[in-house]
């Protein structure tokens, strides 16, 4: 079983406080238009996401972005399509392939992880099998955490403040507000 993401309390003032505008341009210029056979454009995510693997992988990655341009894939089928193709596995990155396809599903990223108490959740001594099964069962667990707090009082108030603070990023989905929120807390 996955463990459990608290119900978290967004303390937007001090994440609104470390949020740097440069990092939402860099995503609004991202998502602006996909193209993942684009190598400008691949330049621009691998900046921004920190993408540190070889070009065979990043082949790999970008291949399998293409794939599914133009749908809302699950985070289960990349993380096991994206395991397949590379032999890692690679939560974080397929999160943030999903996440780009989908405005509406959270990323997986070590300071939110970290902000929610799950930073080593999944152990790298595990089995593939076993951080496959348990990885899936801590995006679902994240996603949960994110479309529940979302709904919230807290969670509509800091979408609120996100957009008093960036009026010119009023478009970004309200999922990904919340997930630059959690991101800036560290």
């Amino acid at each position: 079983m996955a463990p459990k993401i608290p119900v978290f309390v967004i303390q937007y003032a001090k994440a609104i406080a470390n949020l740097k505008e440069k990092s939402l341009k860099q995503y609004t210029d991202i998502m602006a238009k996909i193209d993942p056979a684009d190598p400008a454009w691949q330049k621009k995510f691998v900046t921004f996401y920190r993408v540190r693997r070889g070009a065979a992988w990043r082949k790999a990655y970008f291949d399998l972005m293409a794939k599914y341009l133009g749908e809302k894939p699950t985070f289960d089928v990349v993380l096991d399509e994206l395991y397949a193709k590379t032999r890692r596995v690679e939560a974080s990155f397929a999160s943030k392939l999903v996440a780009t396809l989908d405005n509406t599903k959270p990323i997986w990223d070590s300071k939110v992880l970290a902000n929610l108490w799950c930073k080593n959740a999944i152990k790298t001594y595990w089995s593939p099998e076993k951080r496959l099964a348990e990885s899936k069962d801590l995006y679902h667990e994240l996603d949960r955490a994110f479309s529940e707090v979302s709904g919230t009082f807290i969670g509509k108030d800091s979408v609120a403040a996100f957009d008093e603070a960036f009026p010119a990023y009023k478009d970004i989905s309200d999922m990904k507000k919340l997930d630059f929120l959690v991101w800036a807390l560290c």
